[in-house]
């Protein structure tokens, strides 16, 4: 109870947003998605030019990323998330963002598989 006074006091749930705020959050949101699709389409380039994976970190440990080094698939999935991002900036579809947000960052496994990079970046990042 004490909690919900707290963070009630904080957050203001029950006022209406007001248009400046819908206007920042439209903006927020557009720069999240051109960066991320701006990652995702030039990793999908980048990605058929790898041999192997050197270390595996991160979910690489867990499941086979070299199938993703194979001309064609980077660019599947920078479609699918490409689509997924675009369903949800419109609002028509509402989980397009986690998906676009897992096939980003299986994008980035693939892509930093050949040295030591840490995974949990990306995590906090997204």
């Amino acid at each position: 109870m004490i909690l919900q006074r707290f963070f009630g006091h904080i957050f203001q749930w029950d006022q209406p947003e007001k248009k400046s705020e819908k206007i920042f959050f439209k903006i927020y949101e557009s720069f999240v998605c051109l960066f991320c699709l701006q990652y995702i389409w030039q990793w999908s380039f980048y990605i058929p030019k790898l041999k192997g994976v050197v270390l595996s970190l991160g979910l690489a440990n867990y499941f086979d990323v070299s199938v993703f080094f194979h001309p064609w698939y980077p660019t599947i999935v920078a479609v699918l998330a490409t689509i997924g991002i675009l369903l949800s900036y419109f609002r028509k579809f509402s989980y397009g963002y986690f998906i676009a947000l897992f096939l980003f960052h299986i994008q980035y496994i693939s892509r930093f598989s050949q040295g030591e990079i840490s995974h949990g970046s990306n995590i906090v990042g997204m």
